[in-house]
């Protein structure tokens, strides 16, 4: 019995033995290969960025496009008028006639969608009245709405996005708005709060009108803001829809996407998210549209082009431009902190020089989330500018609001935050500190954050515990190898004896 019992116990370790070598130590090593690759991983070890986005509307300053990277000439787009926008940073890239005034044609609609998707709810019925498609001009696309008929806001904007139906958009403003000049007021309205200052609209829909007007920059912000809309995107990127018979219309009516870089696989482009086309006499062939790369959107413009397909070639090509030729990236608070801390100094400095009874009362750094550069450069100077931090004898509580400016090899600069320092009446006793002359000085930015990543304390953590996860399975590793090394000798023992 004992030799049939050791002969079971020889059996089972045999059988131990081989699960070892066939599925523990491979998933050893894959746990020990794994590890490794997480903790020497750039998304482990890289900063983020923190802070509030910029505030719209957008400054003057920034509708400057950033500029044309060295060695990469701009594309030759047929357009009066086109630009590339970064929406991720807020940043106009490249663009050539991008203020001045043209007209948009169905473009339009983009705004339209986006006031309706603010302020309606999908489900929300409209009957249609005379108003909503008598003024429209004969060769102007229509849905075929008629008197009485009732159809919801979702597919009332179904048919201006893919079909480009004039009488939809129209339905939607009136139904918001009662008026056609109301809605235009809205629309007005609502471009100024994003930042454009080229625009004026009078209809809802693109009508040829004098003046009916915007820019390639205007129509940038617009159409980014409705990219953040997940229905503009789902329904702008459809192929085909369907709408179903209403009181009025017994069949179905089908929405094939008019858009070709949807409806065909010689313009397809994967990176494509949205948009939207036009055409009048007035305007020439126009079209906006969305792309997006791990996670950064652009947003592109072409104003009179000279027919249709060239518009889906040269958008394209400004978005392949922009992805090759422009890096967008976190803007970490980190990197300001020293300039926060030395400019905070300079102006308690001022305030004791000059005999002031004030006290820094608090410090709010606002910096925005992301920044663009040139993928060539090596990066950009991080500067405060201080003109505007000096404090009032006369003023018992003021806030000095100091900008915050990215500024690049080409000495051009660009702002990016604001730090706001609060004084007020000192209430403490003055100390004896000796202070040294300090001016905010700017602080190198590396371009390659991946390349080069900020290591914080709780990163450290982390890399500490993934190192003894590491050294744990090492150290496992080496017992089963001394475990099978003994066990062999053993063996040869038995068979010498």
């Amino acid at each position: 019995m004992r030799l049939d019992q050791s002969g079971m116990n020889d059996k089972n370790l045999s059988a131990q033995n081989g699960f070892h070598r066939l599925f523990a130590r491979p998933l050893l090593l894959i746990l020990t290969v794994f590890s490794l690759i997480w903790a020497l991983s750039p998304s482990v070890v890289a900063t983020t960025g923190q802070a509030g986005n910029r505030v719209s509307p957008i400054p003057a300053d920034l509708k400057t496009p950033l500029g044309i990277p060295p060695g990469r000439p701009v594309p030759e787009i047929d357009g009066s008028a086109f630009v590339l926008y970064d929406a991720t940073s807020q940043t106009f890239l490249l663009g050539e006639n991008q203020n001045e005034k043209r007209s948009p044609a169905s473009i339009t609609k983009v705004m339209t969608a986006l006031l309706v998707l603010e302020n309606l709810r999908l489900s929300d019925e409209i009957t249609v009245t005379c108003d909503m498609f008598t003024t429209i001009p004969n060769d102007y696309t229509r849905l075929g709405l008629v008197e009485g008929e009732i159809i919801t806001v979702e597919e009332a904007l179904q048919a201006s996005l893919l079909i480009s139906a004039n009488d939809a958009a129209m339905a939607l403003a009136l139904a918001m708005d009662g008026t056609e000049e109301a809605f235009a007021a809205r629309m007005n309205e609502r471009a100024r709060e994003l930042g454009c200052n080229s625009t004026h609209f009078t209809n809802p829909y693109g009508l040829a009108d004098p003046e009916h007007l915007t820019s390639a920059s205007d129509m940038a912000l617009i159409t980014a803001a409705a990219l953040e809309q997940a229905f503009f995107r789902e329904t702008s990127t459809s192929k085909h829809i369907l709408l179903q018979p209403t009181n009025q219309y017994p069949q179905a009516r089908g929405l094939p996407n008019g858009n070709r870089f949807i409806a065909t696989e010689q313009y397809a482009y994967e990176p494509y998210i949205g948009g939207k086309t036009g055409y009048t006499r007035l305007s020439r062939y126009t079209i906006v549209g969305g792309a997006e790369k791990e996670g950064n959107v652009l947003v592109a413009v072409i104003l009179g082009a000279s027919n249709a397909p060239v518009r889906y070639a040269d958008l394209t090509k400004l978005f392949d431009y922009g992805f090759e030729s422009y890096q967008t990236m976190p803007l970490d608070l980190s990197a300001a902190s020293p300039l926060v801390e030395q400019t905070v100094r300079l102006v308690e400095q001022k305030i004791k020089q000059q005999n002031m009874s004030l006290t820094v009362a608090a410090t709010q750094l606002q910096l925005d989330e992301h920044v663009t550069n040139h993928r060539s450069s090596g990066g950009f100077l991080l500067a405060i500018d201080d003109r505007s931090c000096e404090p009032q004898a006369e003023l018992d509580k003021q806030v000095l609001n100091c900008p915050l400016y990215t500024q690049y090899d080409d000495n051009s600069r660009r702002p990016v935050g604001l730090l706001s320092i609060t004084l007020e009446q000192n209430a403490v006793e003055e100390t004896t500190s000796t202070w040294a002359e300090l001016s905010p000085s700017a602080t190198r930015v590396e371009q390659a954050y991946d390349d080069k990543p900020e290591i914080t304390a709780g990163k450290v953590v982390l890399i500490v515990i993934l190192g003894l996860i590491l050294i744990f399975c090492f150290l496992l590793l080496v017992a089963m190898i001394r475990h099978d090394l003994r066990k062999k000798r053993r063996k040869n023992r038995k068979t010498i004896i």
